[in-house]
């Protein structure tokens, strides 16, 4: 499957809410990710609680790891900045740290092209899926828009190489996608595959089980099946040791 390059996934006037969330529950305490996503208020690492997490660091908010997780001194000219200079330099400075936004700005500049100009960019030159595509241009789009008027294009911050595999290290969007995964894994576990006479269930990861029916298959006909299966339990629990 075709994955596309990092970027944010959220724009960055909803990152400054998120990052805000944080700040006035903990402020710059250590924190897991578990508790991050908790106070973001996700019920769970799901994909996207982790996509958020990665738009919070991409956008230079969140720094650290594993269990020292805190907002950033740069979050901070956001949080409480010592003026409205501070405040703007430093919003443009997150706007611009995605490397794929700075890029991007300094393509187009300050007048953001159309959508599907955009999108057929990053489709053509760096291999995003198209739905990659779409969200991204809505995510940059968006943070461009809440820029001060007077932002430049030259920032201070080193260039960085727009690539989706400069090595084997997961990325943020590596974690996103293997949580995706693992969410669709679950929320289809019990659903049968179904074909003609065929039934096959996913049981646990490494177990699967194939019902194969002859003949007429009526809600009758599966609710003695369970009968049997439920007999044969009994069975394998009174024969099988532990």
């Amino acid at each position: 499957m075709a994955r596309s390059p990092s970027y944010p996934r959220i724009p960055l006037a909803k990152a400054e809410e998120m990052i805000r969330k944080v700040y006035e529950k903990a402020h710059k305490s250590s924190l897991d990710t578990e508790t991050l996503v908790q106070l973001l208020g996700y019920s769970g690492k799901s994909g996207p609680a982790l996509g958020t997490l990665a738009a919070l660091r991409q956008y230079g908010l969140l720094e650290g790891r594993d269990e020292d997780i805190h907002v950033s001194n740069s979050a901070m000219g956001l949080l409480e900045p010592l003026d409205e200079v501070e405040y703007r330099d430093q919003y443009a400075a997150a706007a611009l740290k995605p490397a794929l936004f700075k890029e991007l700005f300094q393509t187009f500049g300050k007048t953001s092209p159309a959508e599907n100009v955009i999108k057929s960019l990053v489709i053509r030159k760096y291999g995003f899926t198209s739905t990659g595509a779409q969200r991204l241009t809505r995510s940059y789009l968006e943070t461009m828009a809440s820029l001060p008027s007077d932002v430049e294009t030259q920032t201070n911050q080193p260039d960085d190489a727009v690539d989706s595999a400069s090595d084997n290290t997961p990325n943020d969007d590596d974690l996103i996608h293997q949580q995706e995964i693992r969410d669709k894994t679950v929320a289809n576990a019990a659903r049968p595959v179904v074909s003609e006479s065929v039934l096959q269930f996913r049981l646990t990861k490494d177990s699967s089980a194939r019902v194969e029916f002859f003949g007429k298959v009526s809600k009758q006909t599966i609710t003695r099946l369970i009968r049997h299966l439920e007999l044969s339990a009994e069975i394998y629990d009174e024969t099988i040791p532990e």
